[in-house]
């Protein structure tokens, strides 16, 4: 089954009969009948009426929506899924640790990989590297999501610092989630929630619910599992993007704002960055669909007990 996905703003979702219509201010988009889907996401503002979720809640599809800060609400979950659910929610302590350990182990190996290869150009992050290096050591061995989180946390001090003095004349002093006024920050939170949907929506394709977290904390608001799965990929893909783009455009934005122009730019790289292929489990594969890859065998690991590796190639 399928997962509608709306991220258009200003379009309509009505209930036609058993289909669902999406519409434009002219037209009908698509035209869904409602057995063919599990799932709904909406992140925009879109015109809807109660027949559509009355219809959801019909055919058993749940209905999520989420905002621009990532807060949710779920307006009717699927109980085709249940299995999954429970077994993400009656993880062990030991195997959720294992599991949050190993994700957060491929985020840092990235970010120390990324300012390696930054460092061939400009010979000046040895010191920052080794730091990275004695703290993922020591992440390997973290007892508990507290220790998994501070070792998290410098590994990010140490990475940060380096892109903040090579990105430091488009004022990017800082790492800011929110509130950010300066164009290098305002590109990475822009394409970090077009891949926070991306994820959301293979997460739910698979069947997992995206509120249970491993090292985020759980609740009925936060989409804590999406939280948790992004962090592999963040490097690879947004950082990979933003700060090449910033690098071979010394020029491109001398104003501290984020375009239209700049936005279809960086969409573009964005697009073509998960079109890469890459050697993975000794076949070439596009990125994209190695995230997919990756979150099915999330997935095995919390069904089957299985190992999983988080998402680490060589830069």
């Amino acid at each position: 089954k399928e997962v509608l996905h709306i991220s258009k703003a200003g379009l309509s979702l009505s209930k036609e009969q058993e289909f669902f219509c999406v519409k434009n201010s002219k037209e009908t988009v698509s035209k869904i009948h409602a057995n063919k889907l599990k799932s709904i996401i909406i992140n925009v503002n879109i015109t809807l009426n109660s027949e559509v979720l009355f219809l959801a809640k019909k055919y058993k599809i749940a209905v999520l929506f989420v905002n621009k800060e990532l807060e949710s609400i779920n307006i009717y979950t699927s109980s085709t899924s249940s299995k999954t659910f429970l077994a993400q929610a009656k993880l062990s302590d030991e195997k959720r640790l294992s599991l949050a350990k190993s994700i957060i182990i491929a985020k840092c190996k990235n970010q120390l990989n990324y300012i390696k290869r930054m460092n061939k150009y400009h010979k000046k992050y040895d010191e920052n590297i080794l730091k990275m290096m004695k703290i993922i050591i020591k992440l390997k061995k973290a007892k508990n999501n507290q220790e998994i989180l501070a070792y998290e946390g410098g590994v990010a001090l140490w990475y940060y610092e380096c892109l903040c003095d090579r990105f430091n004349k488009y004022n990017f002093k800082k790492r800011y989630k929110k509130g950010a006024k300066d164009v290098v920050n305002m590109s990475l939170n822009y394409l970090y929630g077009i891949l926070y949907n991306k994820i959301l929506k293979l997460i739910i394709d698979n069947g997992l619910s995206p509120y249970v977290g491993l090292l985020h904390a759980n609740n009925d608001k936060n989409i804590s599992f999406v939280f948790d799965v992004i962090e592999e990929y963040r490097t690879y893909v947004v950082d990979f993007v933003v700060f090449g783009w910033f690098s071979y455009n010394p020029n491109a934005n001398d104003k501290d704002e984020l375009s239209k122009e700049l936005k279809e730019k960086l969409c573009k790289r964005f697009n073509a960055r998960l079109l890469d292929k890459l050697s993975y489990k000794n076949q070439k594969i596009s990125i994209e669909n190695i995230i997919t890859l990756q979150i099915q065998a999330l997935k095995k690991a919390i069904l089957n007990d299985d190992k999983y590796k988080g998402f680490c190639p060589r830069l």
